[in-house]
């Protein structure tokens, strides 16, 4: 919910204009608030906070934003649903505090008033990034939830002395003397990841706040610090280790976590507008709507991505889970119009480069969704909290297994299978497609198998990892988390780990937060709450991996209420027929933005990959669509931003 943003002008280098530029940074971030804008100077301070609204709780004017502490000491702006807000609402009254309305913020202002910054943050659940500035101390206060389900992004813009903040770095490029510099490195891990990863942004002199993070700017002398105020690590360690001590029994594990899962399904519906799930044919979102069906109300409306290609359409599977639970659903039908509609869009969404090509059906269920609901529950954070991904299941079983081989027959076989080109790989594949499953039909196989060889010739966990996340065999991941070893028990948790910490927040929460907010969908995630990342740190690995099988406690947990074809069916990311897109109907879009850099000169592109891009276009063949993809995605960023060298 709703876009935030703000700047310190202590040498007066505004002079005058403040509000103008108050007024265009809010308006850059209009379609995460669409309801409402609100802008207000203080002189005192020299601070300034822009707000955009999206009513959903409490839409009276009580709601509004900036909006003062009742001791008129603090004023916040800030995005996102604190999640247990009425449990904090009751102790904070049963302590004199008397409450004008009843909106999360004013819960959060309160609370801060209350028990001071840090005390506060701890206390609270949900999803948030927000400014908190104390007037009486003189000083700004920038806060992000515990896994980064919101964004937020600063600068410090050089020879102005102005520091600015805001939800997404467009606002901050409405700042005189915002200079477009890109940074190298960002553009390094774009081109890794398929996303800017970490504190750097694509813009030389902004950051990112990380996930956990604080940072107090001091408003008199510009000084300001950043602190980890929860680390997923240190959790991670602490809960592991006091798991350890009580000894529990697997029953009550299951009903610990399960009590965790249905507080946080039951909190993340409060809403004063109209709910919804986003629904897969996978686990973690049937859990969601199942759990938001136990809590007393009408089950919520379930909406679907269907795709015309059946080994990718999952609608059949969300049709079985959505009948048993009596929840309506919605078809949603991402087809050639909609990635003929929406492909030359992304750059509007994503305001720095972003490539995961699932972001396509992703904004095209919100805005479906947005026709019917504000606010949409989705299913985000189940495989990185309870282990989904096939690497997953690899780290837990046939890693130590191939650990165990002596390293010259890893190489040997490693080095067979890449001695044949991954094209060689697909034409085999292609040959036997009439005879293969129909859900591996079509698949790059090839890429798959080289992959596979750099896996079990890898000679650490790290190369390991980054053979089963990174595309591109010279790249490492920045994502892995090399201060864990020897603090965590084994591989798996160790994966899961750099999962929760890199590729969530980096991606996956990335895009869920920009194809909502680009229609003004407020989209939550149970799954991700800290409780449950709590709880779920507390099992063993046995518990997240059985079987040849991830999500083993969520299968054991949804037993008896989900369809038995969804809890046995194989995994499946949100994944597109990117290679047929590129090769039909995208075909010429792709090859005009390639026509268009060939006029520019942009940083990160050179000459010789415009070439590449324009053979693999005209030929039509991709064994790597998800690479050319990345080049496409960078090109369109390119030519709608202009950054400079």
């Amino acid at each position: 919910m709703c876009g935030l943003a703000g700047f310190v002008d202590r040498a007066g280098a505004l002079a005058g204009r403040e509000t103008v530029v108050l007024e265009a940074m809010a308006a850059s971030l209009a379609h995460r608030g669409p309801d409402e804008q609100r802008c207000q100077f203080d002189p005192v301070c020299r601070i300034g906070l822009a707000f955009r609204r999206l009513r959903v709780i409490d839409p009276s004017p009580a709601g509004s934003q900036p909006m003062a502490s009742q001791d008129d000491r603090w004023l916040v702006v800030f995005n996102g649903e604190i999640a247990n807000a009425p449990a904090l609402r009751r102790e904070l009254e049963q302590a004199g505090r008397v409450f004008r309305g009843h909106a999360d913020t004013e819960v959060l202002v309160e609370a801060v008033a209350a028990w001071g910054v840090p005390a506060a943050l701890h206390r609270l659940a949900g999803m948030f990034a927000a400014g908190l500035l104390d007037r009486r101390d003189r000083k700004l206060h920038l806060i992000r939830d515990r896994v980064g389900v919101k964004p937020l992004s600063w600068t410090l813009i050089p020879g102005t002395e102005i520091f600015a903040f805001a939800s997404e770095p467009r606002a901050l490029l409405q700042i005189p003397g915002f200079r477009r510099q890109v940074a190298t490195t960002a553009m390094a891990s774009y081109a890794a990841h398929d996303c800017v990863s970490g504190a750097a942004s694509v813009w030389q002199h902004v950051k990112h706040l990380l996930p956990g993070q604080r940072l107090e700017l001091d408003l008199t002398s510009g000084a300001f610090a950043t602190t980890i105020w929860w680390d997923a690590m240190e959790e991670a360690i602490r809960c592991a280790d006091g798991a350890a001590r009580e000894r529990s029994t697997e029953a009550a594990r299951l009903d610990a976590t399960d009590r965790a899962l249905r507080s946080s399904v039951s909190d993340n519906l409060a809403s004063d507008v109209p709910v919804g799930v986003m629904l897969s044919g996978g686990i973690d979102s049937a859990a969601v709507l199942c759990l938001a069906t136990q809590t007393g109300g009408a089950a919520p409306e379930a909406f679907v991505a269907c795709f015309d290609e059946p080994e990718l359409d999952e609608s059949r599977l969300a049709a079985a889970t959505a009948k048993a639970l009596g929840a309506r659903l919605h078809r949603i039908h991402v087809g050639t119009d909609a990635c003929l509609n929406l492909a030359p869009r992304m750059s509007e969404i994503h305001d720095e480069p972003f490539a995961d090509a699932s972001q396509v059906p992703t904004r095209a269920l919100s805005q479906a969704m947005r026709n019917h609901v504000v606010v949409a529950l989705s299913g985000d954070g189940g495989d990185e909290v309870f282990a989904g991904y096939h690497r997953h299941v690899f780290a837990h079983g046939p890693w130590r297994r191939w650990r165990s081989a002596p390293r010259p027959i890893r190489q040997l076989v490693a080095g067979m299978t890449r001695s044949a080109p991954a094209d060689a790989w697909d034409a085999l594949r292609r040959l036997l497609d009439p005879v293969l499953p129909r859900r591996v039909r079509g698949l790059p196989v090839g890429r798959r198998a080289h992959r596979w060889a750099a896996v079990i010739a890898a000679d650490s966990e790290q190369a390991a990892y980054d053979a089963l996340t990174l595309r591109r065999a010279t790249a490492r991941s920045s994502w892995w988390r090399r201060d864990a070893a020897g603090r965590l028990p084994d591989f798996l948790t160790r994966m899961q780990l750099a999962d929760l910490t890199g590729y969530l927040p980096d991606d996956l929460l990335t895009k869920v937060d920009r194809a909502g907010m680009s229609v003004g969908l407020e989209v939550r995630v149970p799954l991700l709450d800290h409780r449950v990342i709590e709880q779920a740190w507390r099992l063993e690995s046995h518990m997240k991996v059985r079987d040849g099988q991830g999500k083993w406690i969520l299968r054991r947990l949804l037993q008896g209420k989900v369809p038995e074809q969804v809890l046995g069916a194989p995994k499946r990311g949100f994944a597109v027929p990117l290679g047929r897109w590129l090769a039909g109907p995208l075909r010429s879009w792709a090859l005009e933005e390639v026509t268009q850099a060939r006029r520019s000169s942009w940083p990160g592109v050179e000459r010789s990959e415009l070439d590449d891009l324009e053979i693999r276009l005209a030929e039509g063949r991709f064994s790597d669509p998800e690479w050319t993809w990345n080049r496409l995605m960078l090109l369109q960023w390119c030519r709608h931003w202009r950054p400079s060298a």
